[in-house]
């Protein structure tokens, strides 16, 4: 990995969506949705470079802070028009800056001639899921979006030396493995606040459980939530956020249809101690986020994706 340079493994040509530091946030979350991305560098013309990535997830922490924060008072349309007003008037700038505090100067990125090591190094340390490779040499033009799952695709078919990595076992164990696995999971009950907010976390999926026994039911996308209610058309960031603010406590079998058999599609599980090699061909081959890992009795233990998997790469 440290021979080989991230520009090796970025496409001819790619597609960047970049967004200016000042433009309205319900604009970002539209333009995020109908190009059907999850994350886009964002360009600050008074300091002349990027400042920040925004993403999906950012916008639903939004919306879970802005519901909790005024959970007392949504059911006052008076309310209610004050918080849409201000939604709709906040920019970027507004919403990274005083609500997220999550805007530096020292943007995490990659030159085209850094080494692979370099850039899994940095994904890993920042638990990132997207590392812009920024050319610096030019007009700090954005090149590419690098992410774990095309990291991990690019090692386990081009770089032979990982076939014994490939040939270990998943071993769900607290002294290597869970820092970096995320094991959320949402159960019926469970309200769409409680489901917004795992997704806050980072989680790309939510796997949705029975109580008890804790047997896979259903799994449940950021994109598949928001597509079940705005099938035939694209969904703005008010309808988003009266969405939430009307459903944000009501259970999510009441919102979603839940099977009542368990998941019986073996593409998307794996169990424990199943070899690495399986559980990333099930991911990469059948285009997945996520793999749920099961234990004999078919119960839910974690969930690992791309960026979890990278770990036993890199930190060898």
């Amino acid at each position: 990995m440290e021979e080989v340079k991230c520009e090796e493994i970025m496409p001819q040509s790619s597609k960047i969506v970049v967004f200016d530091a000042d433009l309205k946030i319900c604009a970002a979350f539209e333009a995020l949705f109908e190009n059907n991305i999850e994350v886009a560098p964002i360009w600050d013309s008074s300091y002349k470079g990027y400042i920040t990535m925004l993403t999906f997830t950012d916008l639903i922490d939004l919306m879970c802070s802005t519901t909790k924060l005024h959970s007392q008072t949504l059911n006052n349309p008076e309310n209610l028009e004050t918080i849409y007003s201000q939604l709709n008037h906040s920019s970027i700038r507004h919403t990274v800056v005083e609500v997220k505090k999550r805007i530096s100067i020292n943007l995490n990125s990659v030159e085209p001639t850094d080494s692979l090591y370099e850039a899994a190094s940095i994904i890993l340390k920042n638990n990132t899921h997207a590392l812009p490779v920024i050319f610096s040499e030019d007009d700090l033009t954005c090149l590419y979006i690098l992410t774990p799952k095309r990291l991990l695709t690019f090692l386990v078919k081009v770089l032979p030396e990982l076939s014994s990595t490939m040939e270990q076992n998943l071993v769900v164990d607290s002294s290597r493995v869970s820092p970096y696995l995320f094991s959320s999971v949402a159960y019926p009950d469970s309200t769409l606040l409680n489901v917004l907010e795992i997704f806050a976390r980072g989680a790309p999926v939510v796997p949705v459980v029975s109580r008890g026994q804790k047997n896979l039911l259903h799994l449940i996308s950021r994109f598949d939530l928001m597509n079940r209610f705005y099938k035939d058309t694209i969904p703005t960031f008010m309808d988003f956020s009266a969405f939430v603010f009307k459903n944000h406590s009501t259970p999510i079998q009441d919102l979603v249809k839940l099977p009542t058999d368990l998941v019986k599609d073996s593409t998307l599980f794996s169990y424990q101690n199943t070899k690495i090699s399986k559980v990333i061909k099930q991911l990469l081959d059948h285009s997945l986020q996520i793999q749920v890992i099961l234990d004999e009795n078919n119960a839910v233990l974690c969930v690992v994706d791309s960026l979890s998997l990278l770990v036993y790469f890199v930190q060898k």
